[in-house]
This record gives structure tokens, sequence and C-alpha cells, in this order.
């Protein structure tokens, strides 16, 4: 895959040829305050940053940093700032001068025709969970949710549940299960089957209260898988997490060069309201583009 690091005629390319690591590689773009960020493109600025492979590039940082790098482009660029008189009360002709308005102009890309990207919205036609599922409502949030509800009876003194995330609802959820008496008897190592007390009489009490416990206990779970979140704000570190591929060891990867990636923080800067660049915490999000994204090197 081609990036903007194997053009010679690179202002930078000279310098950047000479490291041997690309987070020497960012230092130099990050030293000195950013200075030679500013007249970088940010699509540039990834490719120089990042390592490629047959069909993809990657990062030397997760969806978090590469976020926190954008960010720190977005504030080194040179701004236009209008700046107004403010006459001095006592001496009207002497002013001082105040600046009324900051406005950045920012270059995503240097391509004359840039390829049109979507934000990785979520969007299904049906419940990704369970294809029969039927009904949908919305959230607080504005998302399109499964409604189907399962109900499920259980004995009231044998229930266990432990909390998980889970992918398609994007939330904490409780998975409850029927706890079947454990029965601590075990074979020693002549062959003969030995029955440990007090544990074996708790089991044989729990065991006569099992048979006899009816399945009284209803508990109720609401699928909530997200079917669409098409119309909400998404953070950049949000879309750069739905956008990677990943690579197995905890660096962001993607199918395209960083020009085009440059594209994508376009479109998430054009979205409308507070610009977000991180997700809140403890904020789960496991929808991803291209989940079934193969890795080929030049090896293959």
């Amino acid at each position: 895959m081609t990036t903007s690091c194997t053009n010679q005629d690179h202002p930078y390319y000279d310098e950047i040829s000479k490291f041997d690591s690309f987070e020497k590689v960012e230092n130099f773009f990050r030293n000195e305050n950013g200075k030679r960020m500013k007249f970088v493109s940010l699509g540039e600025m990834l490719d120089f940053v990042c390592g490629a492979g047959m069909n993809f590039c990657s990062w030397r940082m997760d969806s978090k940093k590469m976020a926190e790098f954008v960010k720190f482009w977005m504030d080194v660029q040179k701004p236009r700032i209008e700046y107004e008189k403010i006459p001095d009360e006592k001496f009207p002709s002497v002013y001082s001068i105040r600046e009324k308005s900051r406005e950045y102009s920012y270059e995503f890309n240097r391509f004359p025709e840039r390829q049109k990207v979507e934000l990785p919205f979520i969007n299904y036609s049906c419940c990704p969970r369970d294809k029969s599922h039927r009904g949908t409502i919305k959230d607080i949030s504005g998302r399109v949710r499964c409604e189907h509800i399962e109900r499920k009876k259980f004995k009231p003194s044998f229930i266990e549940f432990w909390s998980r995330a889970d992918k398609f609802s994007m939330m904490e959820i409780n998975v409850y299960n029927l706890r079947e008496p454990y029965d601590p008897s075990y074979e020693d190592d002549s062959g003969e089957t030995q029955f440990p007390q007090p544990e074996y009489k708790n089991y044989l009490n729990e065991l006569d209260l099992f048979k006899e416990e009816n399945f009284t206990e209803e508990i109720i779970e609401p699928c909530y898988a997200v079917i669409s979140d098409q119309g909400n704000y998404l953070p950049l570190q949000t879309v750069l997490d739905r956008i990677s591929v990943g690579d197995g060891r905890g660096f962001v990867s993607f199918p395209f060069s960083g020009f085009t990636l440059a594209n994508y923080v376009e479109a998430w800067h054009n979205q409308k309201g507070e610009k977000e660049f991180f997700k809140r915490n403890g904020q789960k999000d496991f929808y991803r583009e291209s989940p079934n994204f193969e890795f080929f090197s030049s090896e293959d």
C-alpha cells in the first residue's frame, strides 16, 4: 500500500527517512510545540507516522491516542484571527487590541479529488442478535433498539448470574443460569468413592430442595440490541474504533492509507454539534465496519 512516505519530493522526506522508528517520526512532528505540523495536511501527517502492509496501514497507538494525535494536529494549525480596537475610557484616542474571533481552516487532505466516505453508523435491517426478533424502541439518545423480550423460569433458590459486556446492546447485562447442586464426592487413587463431610451431607440436603422446588421465579431478559444509531453524534474515538480492523497487537489498523483516514476525520468534523474527540468513560462499543477483514503480508 503506497503512502506519502514513499514520495521523495516531500519537503520532510530526507529528514524522516533517517529515522529508524515511527515513534521518532511522531516526535519529529510533535517537538517544538508541533510547529512542523502547521503546514502539513492531516493525510500526510497520518501517512508519515504509519506502517504499511499489503492491504492495511497500522499505527503504533490505540484509538484514544490517535484521537489525541488528531486533536494535537488541529490545535497547532494556524488560525485566522480577527481583532478589534477597544478605546480607552479616559483617553479615547488610545486603543487596546482584543481578539474578536478565531477561526481554523483545516486542510485534511491535499488530493484535489477526495474519496467520499460515510461515517460508520450502525444500520441493520433487522435485529443483529436474532433475525426472528420483532419490534423496535428508541432509547433516550435516539438509538433504535430491538424490543424483543425473553421470559425464563427458574427455581428461586438456584439462580446464579454474572455480569458481562454484551456486544449487541453495547451494555453491561446480567446473564442468568440455573445452578444445580454440586456433588463433592470423588474417587481416590485406589478407585474408591469418597464422600467428604460435611460437604456431602449438605449436598444431599440441597439436592432434596432442588428436586422439591418449582420453577416459579420469572426472569425477564430484554434484547435491546442496537439496530441503528444513524443521526447520533459519533465521537472521533468511536469512529476510529468502528473502522479499525485491528491487528492483535494493540495498534489501530485500517484497510486504507492515512489519506483516506483523514477523510473519515473530516467527515467526523463536519457533524453538527460540539466536537467530541473521546468516548465517555466506561462506554462500550463493539461495532466494526469490517468484522471479517483478513490481513495479508508480502510473504503470503
